[in-house]
């Protein structure tokens, strides 16, 4: 079937069907104008008409013209002429072949317009090819990013405004040749970069200096895109390249910062642990005096007066013990041991503890033993708990204490409630903010320098538990613990005996006890202390005169009392091992120190049965001495 393809001009039917009949009309008059003809060519003048109409007016005129040409010539033109002839084969012949020419001439023309048509889409494929051409130019030359493109062998072949503003040179002076912006001693780092590109990994990221045309040396980060070729072969590199000098210029502050903050640290670290060696000895000497003036004076009026000196060295070594706290939690030296353990394993250790402050206060302390269990540090949850207590009880003038376990899903909740004066709505926020104080105007100074909560919310942040705290002013204040609840374990089912609060008895009965203190001061103190609980006291300022004690004047001590850091570089662990060796047998050792260090911790946890940190309450040692020869007894 003959396809319809439509002319130029859109004709209408009528038209066109006008037009067929009129070409009939002039190629019948021009066959009666070249009568008489030789017979069997009547049909040879139609067939240019034939043409014509087919080409010029479609397949419907055409057939009409084949049709009308048909009966003239039959009728007209072939013998005998103005009637019906017999010349049926040449009618015949006329038929075929005007339909073979309709199809010549209609593909002809199809195969024409087809052509005219794409190549009118193909110039405007390519026109629109241009313009987008024109956009992409005029946009990657607006771009202040430095752009171009080249080849394997380095040859430029683009570059944008950018990059020639950046160089001083002109498009026509790049383009075609070789030009680095790399500073050179990045040169061979760019292109070990530039060596991973490849068909999978066609983009690399680098950053490195640039020399610009004034010499100027820039940082620059350069997005390197690689163009591969069907056969994975590389054809050309884009590189578009950002300027970051004042990213890499704040960068390098940063870095400044962060070193200059970390070697302040690390001097407030080592001045805190030199401090903290050096304001405990002081205060050891003064907590011993004060026991031994209590002691000499117990039948006086003095004993008020010596109450408040002791309470005094208590809150001197509170705040540097809060200060020394927090600068091992800033530092990272404190390391989260977690565990499923129970409650009761810590609660009891809180009720003596806090006790006889409570009782001291007339408060009622409430810590009830709870079977629960909880997932966390056996070691720093009790330091949150006894900060929340201490504050509580500080704070509050009259009522009550309580610490409350309750159960929440999968989290227990440690309720730190007190009947004290409330905390106004303001202040909670910033309520454990290192050193903030509600009120410093009339803020006793006796109750710390303000780092008790900032220590309770920095190891709840290192232990992943969440404190809160409600408080309204007049009805008192509730810190609240969340964390995970443990995995409850089988337990002796036994209560863990509450130690009694007051210094329990000691055996004394002159007890040889060799002193180990390079402090004369100290010495002096803590032998009149243990002088007067009837313990004999044999002094030793350094490990010469100790081993001579012993070695030479045959002293065999029930019991060693010994400073963990001494004169010439020794140690108390290393003294007690030398003495040890003499003996042939380790007399009972507690060991005093005023350093923070874990190392020496570590250290003298290897020989010593206590380690007491400086200043140490005269009451508890001796407590520990009481237990020690107690045991060996």
């Amino acid at each position: 079937m003959l396809k319809e393809i439509p002319v130029s001009v859109q004709w209408s039917a009528i038209r066109r069907y006008s037009l067929a009949i009129a070409i009939f009309v002039i190629a019948l008059l021009l066959r009666l104008a070249l009568l008489p003809v030789p017979a069997g060519l009547e049909y040879l003048i139609f067939y240019p008409g034939l043409m014509l109409v087919f080409l010029l007016c479609g397949v419907g005129p055409g057939a009409l013209m084949t049709v009308l040409s048909t009966a003239a010539a039959y009728h007209i033109f072939s013998p005998p002429y103005g009637s019906f002839g017999y010349g049926l084969v040449a009618t015949t012949v006329f038929l075929l072949s005007s339909v073979l020419l309709a199809l010549i001439v209609r593909s002809l023309h199809f195969h024409i317009e087809s052509s005219r048509l794409a190549a009118a889409r193909i110039q405007s494929a390519v026109d629109e090819l241009r313009q987008s051409e024109r956009r992409y130019r005029a946009v990657v030359q607006d771009q202040t990013e430095v752009i171009c493109r080249y080849r394997c062998d380095d040859t430029l072949v683009f570059v944008n405004d950018a990059f020639c503003r950046l160089v001083g040179k002109s498009s026509d002076e790049l383009v075609g040749h070789k030009y680095s912006l790399t500073f050179p001693e990045d040169l061979a780092r760019v292109k070990s970069e530039l060596s991973r590109l490849s068909p999978v990994n066609p983009v690399v990221t680098v950053e490195n200096r640039i020399l610009t045309s004034t010499g100027e040396v820039r940082w620059c980060q350069f997005v390197h895109r690689a163009l591969f070729d069907g056969s994975g072969t590389l054809i050309e590199t884009q590189s578009v390249a950002r300027d970051i000098t004042e990213h890499k210029r704040l960068e390098d502050d940063l870095k400044q910062a962060r070193d200059s903050v970390a070697q302040a640290n690390e001097v407030k670290s080592r001045f805190l642990a030199a401090a903290s060696h050096d304001l405990r000895q002081p205060l050891q000497t003064i907590w011993s005096l004060q026991a031994v003036l209590t002691r000499v004076f117990k039948d006086s009026g003095y004993g008020p007066q010596l109450a408040l000196l002791g309470e005094a060295v208590h809150t001197m070594d509170h705040m540097l013990s809060a200060l020394i706290d927090i600068n091992r939690l800033e530092m990272g030296a404190i390391q989260p041991v977690i565990r499923d353990f129970p409650l009761r394993e810590i609660l009891p250790r809180l009720r003596s503890e806090f006790g006889y402050a409570a009782a001291g206060k007339l408060l009622a302390l409430d810590i009830a033993d709870s079977p629960e269990f909880v997932c966390s540090d056996a070691m720093l949850l009790p330091v949150i708990l006894r900060n929340l207590i201490g504050n509580a009880i500080k704070y509050t003038k009259a009522g009550m204490v309580r610490l409350r376990v309750r159960s929440q899903g999968a989290h227990i909740i440690i309720d730190v409630m007190d009947s004290g004066p409330g905390i106004p709505q303001e202040h909670l926020k910033r309520l454990c903010d290192a050193f903030y104080a509600v009120d410093k105007s009339s803020r006793d100074q006796r109750r710390g320098v303000g780092l008790g909560l900032s220590i309770v919310q920095t190891i709840c942040r290192l232990l992943n538990h969440t404190v809160s705290i409600h408080s309204s002013v007049g009805e008192g204040s509730t810190f609240s613990i969340q964390l995970e609840r443990g995995v409850r374990a089988d337990l002796p089912t036994e209560s863990i005996p509450t130690p009694a609060f007051i210094p329990a008895p000691h055996s004394g009965g002159f007890k040889k006890i060799l002193h180990i203190e390079d402090d004369p001061s100290l010495a002096r103190s803590m032998a009149m202390l243990l002088s007067l609980e009837g313990y004999e006291v044999t002094g030793a300022a350094s490990r010469d005169e100790a081993l001579q004690q012993v070695a030479e004047y045959g002293l065999r001590p029930d019991l060693i009392l010994c400073d963990f850091q001494l004169p010439m570089g020794f140690t108390g662990d290393g003294i007690v091992a030398e003495i040890a060796a003499r003996l042939k047998f380790k007399p009972p050792t507690v060991m005093l120190t005023g350093d923070i260090a874990n190392r020496h911790i570590k250290k003298a946890e290897l020989i010593a049965d206590r380690i007491l940190p400086k200043p140490v309450d005269v009451n508890v040692l001796l407590r520990e001495f009481d237990a020690l020869l107690g045991a060996r007894q």
